[in-house]
């Protein structure tokens, strides 16, 4: 597979601290990542060259997709370059000195929330945040130990929380995908095993997806 230049600059959404910093740092161990500020903010940042290369979340074992990820690449006007797959070992964390049975309202991005049903059974306020780190940036900030995130251990440690449970998914195979998005392509070598992104739209008629997709069944 040909490979782009290294690049110089990679974005990702939200706080430091997040899971998709981590994904950044795994994918470009050599470059400092930054946060570019909302999901459309990354893709921005990349659609206008202000930086080389973007990191999003595409997919969770749990939750699937991610929509806003694949609504903002929908257009094919950036291109996915590279992938990794991270567990999330998602924690409850609130200011020191809380505990779980006092926490009354939990912050957490939507998708982290869908990831922990089980634990959170309905006895809790939920608030959505732009990440799981601005969730556990907010919680810091205010000070109520009434008030939780639902975050990485890393976010927990970055904001100064306390972790009051631990692995709170549904299920402790709890993996998500990222995508590094850029510019230009990868170019096509012939004879490399490729993975590839397919979006289409289907006719709203029994057995229409089965049709789209059963070709694929005799092309491997």
């Amino acid at each position: 597979m040909s490979e782009l230049p290294l690049p110089t600059s990679v974005v990702y959404p939200g706080s430091a601290g997040s899971y998709t910093s981590e994904a950044a740092e795994r994918l470009y161990p050599t470059l400092e990542a930054t946060s570019a500020g909302s999901f459309a903010d990354v893709y921005a940042a990349v659609h206008d060259g202000s930086a080389d290369v973007g990191v999003l979340p595409i997919e969770n074992t749990l939750a699937g997709i991610v929509a806003d990820t694949c609504n903002l690449i929908a257009d094919g006007a950036l291109a996915i370059v590279a992938e990794t797959i991270i567990h999330i070992p998602h924690c409850l964390a609130g200011v020191p000195g809380s505990t779980t049975t006092g926490v009354t309202r939990i912050h957490s991005h939507p998708v982290a929330l869908a990831q922990c049903r089980v634990f959170l059974d309905g006895r809790f306020e939920e608030i959505g945040a732009p990440t799981t780190a601005d969730a556990a940036r907010i919680v810091a900030e205010q000070g109520d130990p009434a008030w939780a995130a639902i975050a990485s251990p890393a976010a927990a440690q970055r904001y100064g929380l306390e972790i009051l449970e631990s692995d709170i998914s549904d299920h402790l195979e709890n993996m998500t995908r990222f995508v590094a998005i850029a510019r230009t392509p990868l170019d096509y070598t012939e004879g490399v095993a490729w993975k590839t992104a397919l979006r289409l739209v289907t006719g709203h008629q029994p057995g229409a997806l089965h049709d789209a997709i059963e070709p694929l069944r005799y092309h491997k």
